[in-house]
């Protein structure tokens, strides 16, 4: 609460002194101080979360020399999805970047997304949810 009285005295002071403020400004600060950015930016980075199990990853070199990846995985339908359609299995997902992320084949993991080109969601990050782990080989070979 102090934090918008301290930004309120500052927009009077600025009226004062009939100096130029402009009002898009003064809502970013009042909007940061009550919380209600972080709030959409919560919710922002939830909608560009994605789920998806690693199926398979290709490295490949362009024409310039410069390595990239595309990851190919698996994601359930959205909420969307399932209520306005029919839905059966998971829906298949490519994402493609120019970034070794460290992942395996059957790993569970969230592709991130942001702005890029244009408007069209680029690859950000992708974030471990669960590790693929093989079986163990000691106890492969204790059981034979």
């Amino acid at each position: 609460m102090t934090k918008i009285k301290g930004i309120r005295k500052w927009a009077q002071n600025i009226d004062r002194n009939k100096e130029d403020a402009p009002p898009a400004v003064l809502m970013h600060f009042i909007k940061l101080a009550s919380g209600k950015e972080k709030e959409k930016k919560e919710k922002r980075e939830e909608k560009e979360k994605m789920q998806v199990t690693i199926i398979g990853i290709k490295k490949g070199e362009t024409k310039n020399q410069r390595v990239f990846y595309n990851y190919y995985g698996l994601k359930q339908f959205s909420d969307y999805d399932m209520e306005n359609a029919e839905c059966t299995g998971q829906e298949p997902v490519t994402a493609f970047s120019y970034k070794d992320y460290n992942v395996k084949v059957g790993d569970l993991v969230d592709f991130r997304y942001e702005p890029g080109y244009q408007g069209q969601a680029t690859l950000s990050d992708i974030i471990m949810v669960s590790p693929n782990t093989p079986f163990d080989t000691k106890e492969k070979k204790d059981s034979k």
